[in-house]
This record gives C-alpha cells, structure tokens and sequence, in this order.
C-alpha cells in the first residue's frame, strides 16, 4: 500500500499485491474491512466467500439473509448473491453501484418505491400515523385478532432488539412502528369498553392489558437506551448539553 500511495494510486496495474487472490476469494481478510470472522487467519477456500457474504450484511439493514417486518419474513439474498456482493475493485473493497444505491436512498428516512429490501421495517410517517392507528383498531373485531396483533407487536419489538446492535436506524423504525400499532390497540380497546362488540374481543383486550403496559414501557426504554448510545451527547437534554459545552470550552456564547 505504501508502493502504491507513493505512485499517487494513479497506474493501479503497476503495482503488484502478492495476496490479491487470496484476498478476492476471501481465503483471507482484507484489512480495510477487518471484523471477527475467524480473525485474520485463512479459512478453508470453499468457505471464503462467507467473508464477502458477511460484510454484504453488515452495510446493509439486514442481519442475515432474511429480513422480518414483524412475522412478516422475506429472503434477501443481497450477501448471498455474486452480483451483489462486496468484492476488491481496484485493490479495494468495493459495493456495486445498484447495491449502494437502494441502500443509501433510506439513510435519511426516505422510502423510495423500489428502494427498500424485502421485508424491513418501515416507520409511519407522522402525518400517515392517525389513518395507520385507525386502521389497526378497525382489524381488531374479535379475540383472535387481538392475540394476533399484539404477538405482532413483540415479534416487531424484539426484531429491533435483534437489528439494534449493527443497525439502530432499522431497530428505532421497527420500534416506531410497533409502537403505533399499540396505540391501534388501545384505541380499539377504548371503544370495545365503550360499545357493544365481540365479547371474545373484550375479553382479549382485559387479558392483554398488562402487556400493552410492558410493551410500552420497554419501548421507551429500548428507545431511550439506543439513542443514549448512539447519540450521546445529543440525546441529552438542553440544559445538560449547555453545562457540558460550558464544563470543556469554558464560556458559551
């Protein structure tokens, strides 16, 4: 590399790396993209891939080569597909430029149509959340259906659990969007007690009033956590964020 940067990377065919090819197989790791799959030692060359395959996921909002928008799962066979997969270009690691594109389009909230992978969450947005929580409190008739929602519910909390580690954006979407199917929830409770209605519904609804309690509680508190950690300091509040800019810089003007 050093060989290489003193050239100015301008004549690439110039310069010759002796691990290119194994690095290309993925029989070993290229250190640009250095993680814990087997450390830096060579693996067998019939599972060399799995190294390309696995730093494929890590860019993507996907864990492994399915995605779960609550009990909803797809195959995304991103990693696991050639033609997409991370590979050396120019003796570095590179994405194609399709795979890069539909990924990159979300990063800012923005759900493009024909830009999402199969299966992941989508928040709701602001001013679609009203006609959403409706919706979900008028599915909600009988006994079966509110069983079913709020095991829609954990499936989705849990999924965000699960991505919130390598990808928070994808968890805080997962979480909003079960938390608005909750508020579906207490709306269609509301109006079960209020009216004559299924009474295998009502039942539901008494029986799933302490979880509608412990699943909001966790949200907050997954949603609180990740962003205390992802966000630090930002995700303090105003007056703490005054006092720790006046503590290390002195007078804030």
């Amino acid at each position: 590399m050093l060989i290489w940067a003193r050239t100015g990377a301008a004549d690439v065919d110039s310069v010759v790396f002796l691990d290119a090819a194994l690095i290309a197989h993925g029989t070993i790791e290229c250190t640009f993209l250095l993680r814990p799959l087997n450390r830096t030692s060579a693996i067998d060359p019939r599972r060399g891939h799995e190294r390309w395959i696995h730093q494929t996921r890590l860019f993507l909002e996907g864990l492994s080569h399915e995605n779960r928008t609550g009990t909803h799962v797809e195959a995304v066979a991103v990693g696991e597909n050639p033609a997409w997969r991370v590979r050396l270009q120019d003796g570095l690691p590179a994405l194609p430029d399709d795979v890069v594109a539909v990924e990159t389009a979300r990063w800012g909230g923005a759900f493009v149509p024909g830009k999402l992978w199969p299966g992941e969450c989508v928040a709701v947005a602001a001013d679609a959340r009203p006609r959403y929580v409706a919706a979900v409190a008028d599915s909600l008739r009988t006994g079966g259906h509110v069983a079913a929602a709020m095991a829609e519910v954990g499936t989705l909390v849990n999924w965000g659990a699960e991505q919130s580690s390598f990808h928070p954006q994808q968890a805080m979407r997962c979480w909003a969007t079960a938390a608005a199917m909750l508020d579906g929830v207490k709306l269609a409770k509301k109006r079960a007690t209020q009216q004559q209605g299924d009474a295998s519904a009502k039942a539901a609804f008494l029986a799933a009033a302490g979880e509608l309690g412990e699943y909001e509680q966790v949200l907050r508190d997954n949603q609180h956590a990740l962003a205390g950690r992802e966000m630090y300091p930002y995700s303090l509040s105003e007056a703490k964020l005054w006092q720790l800019l006046k503590r290390n810089f002195g007078r804030v003007v």
